[in-house]
């Protein structure tokens, strides 16, 4: 039981550091509602996995809550909704470069990716907790300030934040991937001195990054250049680096 309750209470926690949510008692949703701010309220859930290795030994016990988006009355269209995800030929072509220069592919992964998006306004929606939440008060709503999991456009919001924030480190993406991404990994925190502007050495060695929605394998030449991106994208999101790719 205990192992449970503090996967549910790291999830809201989670949520909460966020700033996911707002909460909002009866009375106010009501009156949001009465405006026409907000849709009726969704109902959420909180799912229990047990997260495995690449052996299926069980590593964790995560808890996520989630939205029930299939009750949303807003449609969109496909492409307003999904996250593109890594192809296996870039995959496999991000491998083949790696190897080639002699380095390891290294991995990621974002933590509580989706809730990181703000939420346009006219997206205003109100939630009910979980039931069996054993952290909420009676008759209290949340009111979302950002995506949360189970919105049906919680995906795309994440995809387009995520590649912004790759953009902004000087990576562009593939002609022919959306989800792969090169370049120079550029820290606009810092400013370039003299010296640096009229250097006469080799440029430096290009980034690649692939991105599997909240997963991404990356790796340059040059390890700087990875060391670079992990500071930078770690003021960004909430990641977590773990070494050389055992499994993605």
């Amino acid at each position: 039981k205990h192992v449970w309750l503090n996967s549910s209470y790291e999830e809201k926690g989670g949520l909460e550091s966020h700033n996911v949510f707002e909460c909002i008692n009866k009375n106010t949703y009501l009156a949001l509602k009465h405006k026409g701010l907000v849709p009726d309220a969704l109902p959420s859930m909180c799912v229990l996995i047990v997260k495995s290795d690449k052996d299926t030994n069980p590593t964790c016990a995560k808890s996520w809550i989630v939205v029930l988006g299939n009750f949303e009355d807003r449609i969109y269209t496909k492409s307003q909704r999904y996250a593109p995800v890594l192809t296996q030929t870039s995959l496999r072509l991000l491998v083949s470069k790696a190897v080639s220069h002699r380095r390891v592919l290294q991995q990621g992964d974002c933590k509580n990716a989706f809730c990181n998006a703000k939420l346009p306004d006219d997206e205003k929606i109100a939630v009910r907790p979980p039931v069996g939440d054993p952290a909420h008060d009676k008759d209290e709503y949340w009111l979302l300030r950002k995506t949360l999991y189970g919105l049906r456009r919680s995906p795309r919001h994440w995809y387009n934040k995520f590649t912004a924030a790759l953009q902004s480190l000087g990576l562009a993406a593939s002609i022919h991937d959306p989800c792969l991404y090169q370049g120079v990994v550029r820290d606009d925190t810092t400013t370039s001195t003299p010296a640096d502007a009229t250097s006469t050495g080799p440029p430096p060695a290009p980034f690649y990054v692939g991105i599997y929605v909240d997963d991404f394998v990356y790796f340059s030449e040059d390890p700087e250049q990875e060391r670079k991106f992990e500071r930078l994208l770690r003021n960004k999101f909430r990641v977590d680096f773990m070494g050389e790719v055992d499994f993605f």
